[in-house]
């Protein structure tokens, strides 16, 4: 059976960016950052009703064109792992900024403007080079399969409903993380892992690309992970040469 891991079985990193996967892995797993005002949470939730006819494919371009600038170029097979396919079936994208941290003009009426704008203030004690920002919408009991991101792709994330638990399996053990409500994380997605949205409605999680401040990952401690290894039946699948 061919693994879910998107990366480290069809592709064999090396060079430039086997180093920086390397580099990535070395801050640990997960923080958890803080929690936002209850009333922000409305407010982003208030614009996920602007993912409705979002299509995945566009999503799964978007992965491409990342890993491409990281040195892979995925070919139209890597687009047909079980992990793109578990994003197709499963989950809505919406962007909100573009690529440069600007918001997009269509919403710039509209009260999710100034909700975003709180959000990214939130955040930005925590890291810099804010860009990208997305409503990732992961249908009821739905799950992404196993895969790991780009090297330059740290997010910040907030769960805006529903339920996620991360799953992340690095080296020597599995070590899951379950998000509450209006909390804000940071995963060092380089890791091999799953998500899964454990609630009977749609999860709504917020995320945005930006690069962590080491002066702020130096000053504070690793998350300890808070749920069961194995949430919803996930199963631990070794994969061969995953980078130190």
């Amino acid at each position: 059976m061919e693994s879910n891991d998107q990366v480290t079985t069809r592709f064999r990193p090396k060079g430039r960016v086997l180093e920086a996967l390397r580099d990535m892995r070395k801050l640990g797993v997960a923080r958890r950052l803080g929690v936002i005002d209850p009333q922000l949470v409305e407010q982003l939730r208030a614009g996920a009703g602007l993912v409705e006819g979002h299509a995945n494919h566009d999503y799964i371009d978007d992965v491409a064109v990342h890993w491409r600038r990281a040195g892979f170029p995925m070919t139209e097979g890597d687009k047909r792992t079980p992990y793109t396919e578990s994003l197709k079936s499963n989950v809505g994208i919406a962007k909100i900024t573009d690529e440069h941290g600007a918001i997009l003009d269509h919403y710039r009426n509209t009260p999710l403007h100034e909700a975003m704008t709180r959000w990214l203030d939130a955040i930005t004690p925590f890291a810099d080079d804010l860009s990208l920002t997305r409503i990732n919408v992961l249908r009821a009991q739905g799950r992404v399969q196993e895969h790991i991101d780009p090297p330059d792709q740290n997010m910040i994330q907030c769960l805006l409903s529903g339920q996620t638990t991360f799953v992340f399996r690095t080296k020597s053990e599995i070590r899951a993380f379950r998000m509450e409500i209006g909390e804000i994380w940071w995963f060092n997605t380089t890791w091999p892992h799953r998500t899964l949205n454990q609630s009977d409605e749609e999860r709504l999680l917020l995320h945005t690309r930006g690069r962590v401040r080491q002066s702020w990952l130096a000053a504070s401690q690793e998350a300890k992970p808070n749920t069961t290894p194995e949430p919803g039946g996930f199963k631990t699948e070794p994969t061969p040469r995953n980078p130190s």
